[in-house]
């Protein structure tokens, strides 16, 4: 992520990356302007990340539609503000050819674990509404938040989308107290269900599931 630099869609993250001996980096779409657009709304910054990423040989992993978070899904203005900055940022992702859209839920935006409340509805709502947009445009949304495996899996299973994933942040979650683990595990075995036809793929699949729990226990 860029904001390790400091930065948020700022040209240089991708020659920063390179010199940190990185091959890709993931870059935040940036601030809105009075008019409302973004900055990775703005053709000129767009040409400019694609002369960087092609001088520099650093790949655009994914973008970060980190204004998001200042904006929840309940209020209707601030709705409409987090709707726009969604929008722009998938469209973003798709002139860029980056196939992932972070879409983070923290600060303002934070919606808790109960999947009866209104705020979390107020999120399966918005989600709702810019699914068909990441569809069209072929990019996968991924959602990072403090909010607990059962009310996250609730939200996927609601929207059943396959472009709409979770970006699990193991080490938020762990500072939440969620065993993150655990969840790896139940994520692993529901994936590995799906596989149970094909016998080669579930025992890739319990590979990966020890490798990875080695490398997060370590």
């Amino acid at each position: 992520m860029e904001t390790a630099f400091g930065n948020r869609a700022m040209v240089e993250s991708v020659a920063l990356t390179k010199k940190a001996g990185l091959s890709g980096v993931q870059i935040h779409t940036g601030v809105p302007d009075e008019a409302g657009l973004i900055t990775l709304s703005k053709p000129d910054v767009i040409e400019a990340f694609r002369a960087a990423r092609k001088e520099y040989d650093v790949e655009i992993v994914s973008l970060c539609a980190g204004e998001m978070s200042k904006h929840n899904s309940w209020d209707p203005e601030e709705r409409a503000i987090a709707l726009s900055i969604g929008r722009q940022s998938i469209q973003a992702c798709k002139v860029l050819n980056v196939p992932i859209l972070l879409v983070p839920f923290f600060g303002k935006a934070e919606f808790g674990n109960d999947i009866n409340s209104p705020k979390l509805k107020a999120v399966i709502s918005l989600l709702r509404e810019l699914l068909p947009h990441a569809e069209s445009a072929g990019v996968t949304l991924g959602i990072e938040t403090l909010t607990k495996q059962p009310a996250i899996n609730h939200i996927l299973a609601t929207l059943n989308s396959p472009y709409l994933k979770s970006y699990y942040d193991t080490g938020n979650q762990l500072r939440v107290g969620e065993d993150a683990y655990q969840v790896i595990q139940d994520w692993a075995r529901i994936q590995s269900a799906k596989c149970t036809s094909n016998l080669t793929m579930r025992r890739k699949m319990e590979t990966s599931l020890a490798a990875a729990k080695q490398i997060f226990r370590d």
